[in-house]
């Protein structure tokens, strides 16, 4: 079908617009008067669509058990647009140890106001 929409341009000079062609496609008849193309569902494709249907399933129960809502609020702070944005780098380090805490995160702070030994 498309190839033949295709030669008739060329032969024509007139090329069709795609969205025409798309529209056409799908009522195109072939010489029975039947529609050209018919989707037949084989047990492969019903295979993969339940599959689909239970990943997705499984995500959302998962998210729903961990509660995990974005965007990531604390306090007045859009964590998520932060991070985008590389903007966390602006905040003081005891904001940063309060945020740490609040969202059970392991922070390594060492004080750079202390002076490395001498060995």
């Amino acid at each position: 079908y498309l190839e033949a929409k295709f030669k008739l341009g060329q032969e024509t000079g007139r090329k069709l617009h795609p969205d025409n062609v798309s529209k056409e496609m799908r009522r195109a008849l072939n010489s029975d008067g039947k529609l050209r193309q018919q989707l037949v569902a084989t047990d492969e494709d019903i295979c993969a669509a339940e599959e689909e249907v239970n990943f997705h399933i499984a995500r959302e129960e998962i998210l729903a058990d961990i509660n995990l809502e974005h965007p990531i609020v604390f306090d007045q702070y859009n964590i998520c647009a932060l991070v985008r944005d590389n903007s966390l780098t602006r905040f003081k380090l005891g904001l940063l140890q309060i945020l740490c805490e609040k969202f059970n995160l392991e922070a390594f702070i060492t004080d750079r106001r202390k002076k490395s030994s001498y060995v």
